[in-house]
């Protein structure tokens, strides 16, 4: 029989049952391995780099790219006119906007500014470059240009999607952190609580390798976000007088047994071995070992944070969720918005049309479809509108393969297949009727109703 149900013996609650195990895995270490991030680095370059000259930023530049507001993203810069530039020479035919969204804020970069020494010369007798001063320009991360994420995943490749179910417990589990604290989730190499904003911040969940890896940092991460409301455990600090490492040291106590404790909870997978080596790989054991008394106390307050974040009505909805996953009746999350023709549609030999004269061609596709997308905003005045506004003539050079882009995303299907399939293609030999009509003009089409949301997690994006 357990020591913890023998008879006249105390049960043990689920704070204690959890803080004995960790206490145990301090004092006896074996078998524990060093903590690593529990997620992979996203894809991209691993030091600050210029996207239009691919060079790397050094020195003071490269530190504030590195460790300023977009610490862990993937470093890749250039400066408003760069970024124009680059649009005109990558975006032409492959649908590409680069142009830095309006309200970004840039970050400062220091250009060198060099004068050549004619009184010096190098080894194949040219001036040398003498640096003769700096001046200021101003950079905008990838993030914050329009199309980049696309842009990035072209020449760094995309972030894989998670390699379990995302469909059950995330939904419900997500949006009980949203009502606690804002959540981002972007291709970083970072996951953290930002007291000052009261913001959670975590990579995209397919750099994780396992479903217990990533709830147990969204939990971590949910667990300190529930510490400014828990005035018992705030009270624990001033008590106990701490020095700043120690009242650090407390902290990530409770943020960890309190992501192993709404795991157990909430009947998500959990590895307490993760938590003693997160413990040892972060320098707490010295404050578990200095201060035995409060890792149960930590225990304790990281109880407060489950009775936060567990309330009756967010367990019900888990439970909902998980016996309508159990029946096949699940819905997903956020269902995909069919288009006017689906891939079942293109199976069966349906296609939408191409026309094209002597000069140029178009892709024509029903207005309702743009919308579906998303795509409206991008779509250019080169495309045409038909007079009654029910559809669009997709310029063949841009607006076409954007048009097939969004398609082949929010299906999920190969962009170069799709590519064959589409559209059956009507030549003509005169100049195209639809020459004639009015140029696309999203801002003069009335945006259809759109029952559904299909969910992206993009570079920056707020989910």
């Amino acid at each position: 029989m357990s020591a913890d149900l023998q008879p006249g013996r105390e049960k043990k609650t689920a704070a204690e049952i959890v803080a004995d195990q960790i206490i145990d895995m301090i004092n006896d270490p074996s078998g524990v391995p060093s903590w690593r991030k529990p997620w992979t680095p996203p894809p991209g370059p691993h030091q600050p780099v210029n996207a239009s000259t691919e060079k790397n930023y050094r020195g003071a530049n490269a530190m504030v790219m590195a460790f300023g507001r977009f610490n862990g993203q993937p470093t890749v810069f250039a400066t408003f006119n760069q970024w124009k530039e680059l649009g005109e020479k990558e975006g032409s035919g492959k649908g590409l906007d680069l142009f830095v969204k309006k309200g970004e804020k840039s970050v400062p970069i220091l250009v060198p500014i060099f004068k050549k020494d004619e009184e010096h010369l190098d080894a194949n007798g040219e001036p040398k470059k003498r640096l003769v001063g700096t001046k200021l320009a101003f950079g905008f991360h990838v993030s914050q240009v329009k199309d980049g994420e696309t842009f990035f995943e072209r020449k760094y490749g995309a972030i894989p999607p998670p390699r379990w179910d995302m469909d059950t417990i995330w939904p419900v589990l997500k949006e009980r952190i949203a009502q606690i604290a804002p959540l981002t989730m972007v291709a970083s190499n970072r996951a953290f609580y930002r007291s000052g904003s009261h913001e959670i911040f975590l990579p995209q969940p397919g750099q994780f390798a396992s479903d217990a890896a990533f709830y147990a940092t969204a939990l971590h991460e949910l667990t300190h976000a529930t510490e400014k409301d828990d005035e018992a455990f705030q009270k624990s600090i001033k008590e106990s007088k701490l020095n700043d490492k120690d009242e650090y040291a407390y902290c990530e106590l409770r943020a960890e047994l309190g992501s192993l404790m709404l795991a157990q909870t909430m009947g998500l997978p959990m590895e307490t071995s993760t938590a003693a080596s997160y413990i040892e790989g972060w320098g707490l054991q010295h404050f578990a070992e200095a201060h035995k008394t409060m890792i149960l106390q930590a225990a304790n307050y990281a109880q407060n944070a489950v009775d936060m974040v567990c309330t009756p009505e967010f367990m019900l909805a888990l439970q909902e969720r998980r016996n309508s996953a159990l029946s096949g009746t699940l819905a997903p999350a956020h269902p995909v918005a069919d288009l006017s023709l689906t891939p079942a549609d293109l199976e069966a030999g349906k296609r939408y049309t191409f026309t094209s004269d002597p000069g140029h061609g178009w892709l024509v596709v029903p207005v309702s479809d743009i919308f579906t997308l998303g795509i409206a905003p991008n779509i250019s005045p080169f495309s045409y509108l038909s007079p009654r506004g029910g559809k669009a003539y997709l310029e063949e050079d841009g607006d076409a393969p954007r048009f097939v882009e969004a398609y082949a995303q929010h299906y999920g299907l190969d962009e170069n297949t799709l590519w064959k399939q589409i559209a059956v293609t009507h030549n003509i030999d005169r100049q195209a009727t639809c020459r004639s009509y009015d140029h696309f003009d999203p801002e003069r089409i009335p945006s259809p109703s759109i029952p559904v949301h299909q969910e992206t997690f993009a570079l920056g994006s707020h989910p």
